[in-house]
């Protein structure tokens, strides 16, 4: 899993999402974006990017980390 905190500097984590996917050993690999900014306009743009899930600052329970974390199956 990739964790990025797309906060400290949004502008050169957004281009480093579709870099992130271009590159063939880490393209399947979930990005896990953590933000404040929860808007859909700003959730979508993350999906569109290469984000795999969106996990909003200071409220994400830790049911939902451990539903990104568990294993997927291929």
């Amino acid at each position: 899993i990739i964790l990025i905190d797309i906060d400290s500097d949004e502008e050169e984590n957004f281009a480093l999402l579709p870099n992130i996917r271009k590159m063939p050993a880490y393209s399947r690999i979930p990005i896990v974006v953590m933000t404040t900014n929860y808007g859909d306009d700003f959730k979508q743009s993350l999906r569109a990017r290469g984000a795999s899930a969106m996990l909003q600052k200071m409220s994400t329970p830790p049911e939902k980390l451990k539903q990104l974390l568990a294993p997927k199956a291929d």
